[in-house]
């Protein structure tokens, strides 16, 4: 049972965070479901330190079981986005709600005419999310966002190298 959001304390919630996004991405049988721990990273030290600015305990919100266990994190990526990582096990549609309000309060843009604008993402396959979003007043774009994946069946192809360049492991030969 979900019972308490909060906000983002500190480093150690910074570290809880990479863990959670470490866990739910196996769980997601290693789809990008929520961000992975790179994009979360990029974000935290690049992304929000060099562009973004939002201070953290504001922006970056926590929800936790009775027994402290994080089910959810909303946060930003620019202004006037949000992004809603939820452990699969609490997916429910009273926590998608309750992340898109507190979304629209901390991070809805108003255009020039005053109308607040919010973008987030949502998987096709998520019915929860598109239900929710829909019942918000949310439309679908056509923009995608492709995520970073690899056909494991067949043979990587060989990709002609400039003259003068090569590639090889970072570690050792195994």
């Amino acid at each position: 049972m979900i019972t308490t959001v909060r906000p983002y304390y500190n480093e150690y919630d910074y570290y809880r965070i990479r863990e959670f996004l470490c866990k739910t991405l196996l769980l997601h049988d290693r789809k990008q479901i929520n961000w992975p721990l790179y994009r979360w990273d990029y974000w935290r030290w690049h992304i929000n330190a060099n562009l973004s600015h939002f201070n953290l305990d504001e922006s970056v919100f926590l929800w936790e079981t009775d027994d402290t266990t994080l089910a959810a994190v909303l946060h930003p990526d620019m202004q006037g986005e949000a992004f809603l990582q939820i452990h699969p096990r609490y997916r429910k549609t009273a926590l998608v709600e309750e992340m898109m309000a507190l979304a629209e309060e901390k991070f809805a843009m108003a255009d020039a005419n005053g109308i607040s604008h919010l973008r987030t993402w949502a998987f096709d396959k998520d019915e929860i999310a598109k239900e929710v979003l829909a019942r918000r007043g949310y439309k679908k774009t056509e923009n995608a966002e492709f995520q970073r994946w690899q056909l494991l069946d067949r043979k990587i192809p060989d990709v002609p190298l400039p003259d003068g360049y090569g590639i090889r492991s970072l570690g050792d030969d195994s």
